[in-house]
């Protein structure tokens, strides 16, 4: 018995898993890439938007101080009064430029939606946790990226989502 060409299919055999394997592995690398930026670029995005309430805080309490408030801690949570921590909850102005800031930043690290696969972007202000002791805004995105062996099974993106939050701490007990 003769057994010529039978090297032909172990290798054909071979030749298809190995560019599997291959096609897995650089959809797993460029996923993997794909999802640190969305996650930095988000977070740069919700840093942004809490400097902007920062500023506002600062501003806030520089009229306070200026008002003879007593002397605290340099800090100026310090001098803040209730109402100035629901002025900063409830300004709609202060939560435009907040949302603005952030969506401007966004773009700056390539988050702007309709480009680059980008399918939403979406900030939340204010973000109101632990019974209104924490101030924040969170930026969530969701973005499709092309993949290879997705695409050939059928599929030719797939969705990465990610949300970044910060905060402002320390509002003190009313």
């Amino acid at each position: 018995m003769k057994e010529r060409g039978q090297i032909l299919i172990v290798v054909a055999v071979l030749l298809a898993v190995g560019m599997t394997l291959l096609a897995v592995a650089v959809d797993g690398g460029r996923l993997y890439i794909e999802r640190g930026r969305l996650e930095r670029a988000v977070q740069a995005a919700a840093d942004a938007a809490i400097g902007v309430v920062g500023d506002e805080m600062v501003r806030l309490a520089e009229l306070r101080r200026g008002e003879g408030a007593e002397t605290c801690q340099p800090s100026p949570q310090c001098y803040l009064q209730e109402e100035d921590w629901q002025a900063l909850e409830s300004d709609p102005l202060l939560a435009e430029r907040v949302e603005q800031e952030a969506r401007d930043y966004a773009a700056r690290n390539g988050l702007k939606e309709g480009e680059g696969g980008l399918l939403q972007l979406s900030v939340e202000y204010p973000l109101i946790e632990a019974p209104g002791r924490t101030l924040g805004v969170r930026v969530t995105a969701r973005r499709e990226v092309a993949v290879l062996l997705v695409g050939l099974l059928g599929e030719s993106f797939y969705q990465l989502n990610a949300a970044a939050t910060s905060v402002i701490p320390g509002r003190p007990e009313p």
